[in-house]
This record gives structure tokens, C-alpha cells and sequence, in this order.
């Protein structure tokens, strides 16, 4: 449920873009950068990263959607269940296993962050700059978890998959646009 009062009981993401339209159009520009720029990691392990950040914040919402998205991407959908319950067994690579430790620990205890924690990441073949990719999905992920959060933006199960296949293929741009051509439409 919709925690402003001007936006719908059930509130989606391109409800609030609406209602907040040139801070939602910085936070999906910010969106497309990180999850759809250029980078070394590829658009499916950026949205692995974000959904596992979700999944440990307990944001329902950007874990649905994003697990979706990567699973339009081609992420096996089964692999959530052991990543969640327990990392050190999942069955993903060990470089993902790496990158995603080093993720949990950004996203739980930010303040214990150390040079060994970037060398077990290097270690597992990451580069540095695919790295500070995964610390900028990681930091983004964490500030979309609380405005999402904050906003009570929710989604049943069916929104958040059409939501996985409309990010998988027009990003976060399209998203934006989306929510200006629903604006359009309801003012006219």
C-alpha cells in the first residue's frame, strides 16, 4: 500500500516517477547508467547484484523485479533459492560466488569494508573496474530499496515479470518513458 497519500493504493514504480517526475527521471538515468552502460560485467550479473542487495535489505519489490529481469536475461530463476539460503553453496560460479560475498558484505556492514575483501574479488578474476561496477549496482540497489520502501511501492507477481521482460529489453530509459506517455495520457 501506497504510503503518500497522492499516489494509488497500489502504487508501482511508474506511479511514482509520475508523481515525482524529475527526481524519478535522475534515478532511472542513474538506473541505465549502472545496469546498462558500459562495463565488464554483463547486464545479467548487474541485475544478479541488485536483486541479491534486495534480498538481504528485505526489499521484496526490487528482489522480485530484478530476479525476473535477470531471468529474461537468461539466469536460471532456480539458483535464487540457494543463493538466498546460503551463498558458500549455492551452485554459481565461484567468480559470481566472490563478487556476491563482497556484496553482502557492502550491503550489511559497510563500515567493515577492507583492502582483503577487494583482493578476494580480484583473486576470483574480477578487474577492478568491473568491481567498483558491482559497488555502484550495490550502492544504487541500496538507495532504490528505501525509496522504494519508503514510497509503499508494491507488485504482484505478474507486474514484476512483465516489469522483468520491459527492463530486460528497453532498460531504465524506457521506464521513464513509459511512466511520461501514461502521464500524457491521463492528462489529455
Amino acid at each position: 500500500m501506497a504510503n503518500f497519500p497522492s499516489m494509488p493504493e497500489h502504487s508501482r514504480m511508474r506511479d511514482m516517477l509520475m508523481r515525482f517526475p524529475e527526481r524519478g527521471a535522475v534515478l532511472m538515468q542513474v538506473a541505465q547508467q549502472f545496469l546498462r552502460g558500459p562495463s565488464e560485467l554483463t547486464t545479467a550479473e548487474r541485475e544478479i547484484v541488485f536483486a541479491y542487495g534486495s534480498a538481504l535489505n528485505g526489499c521484496v519489490f526490487c528482489h522480485t523485479s530484478h530476479k525476473y529481469t535477470a531471468a529474461e536475461l537468461g539466469v536460471d530463476e532456480a539458483m535464487w533459492d540457494g543463493v538466498i539460503a546460503d551463498l558458500d553453496t549455492a551452485p554459481i560460479d565461484d567468480r559470481l560466488r566472490a563478487l556476491l560475498r563482497y556484496v553482502r558484505k557492502l550491503t550489511l556492514t559497510p563500515n567493515a569494508m577492507a583492502a582483503n575483501d577487494v583482493s578476494e574479488v580480484l583473486t576470483a578474476g574480477w578487474s577492478e573496474d568491473a568491481l567498483f561496477d558491482a559497488i555502484c549496482v550495490c550502492a544504487f540497489n541500496n538507495m532504490m530499496n528505501r525509496v522504494v520502501d519508503a514510497a509503499g511501492i508494491v507488485g504482484t507477481d505478474a507486474e514484476h515479470r512483465e516489469s522483468g521482460v520491459r527492463l530486460s529489453t528497453l532498460g531504465y530509459d524506457g521506464t521513464m518513458e513509459k511512466a511520461r506517455d501514461a502521464l500524457s495520457a491521463n492528462a489529455g
